[in-house]
């Protein structure tokens, strides 16, 4: 009877090590081209986002930063004092 117990024991175990595997197994999606840049403006530059697991990344043009833009970002406003 002993031996029976051992017996679904082992198999109890063998099913609760295969349901952790399953539930953390973390599968990436596929991706099957990297980001490419579309062609920006004269003022705008591609700002790439790199792939990972969960996403395929992607290729955008943004505005470039101006040195007055950078200026006026460094004042301080009075919500900043």
């Amino acid at each position: 009877m002993f031996k029976y117990y051992l017996g679904y024991l082992y198999l109890l175990c063998i099913l609760v090590f295969i349901l952790i595997k399953t539930c953390n197994a973390t599968e990436c999606i596929k991706c099957f081209t990297y980001p490419i840049c579309p062609k920006c403006a004269n003022d705008e530059t591609c700002v790439i986002v790199e792939p990972d697991c969960h996403s395929c990344g992607s290729a955008d043009c943004v505005k470039k930063a101006t040195t007055a833009d950078s200026i006026n970002s460094s004042i301080p406003t009075n919500s900043n004092i």
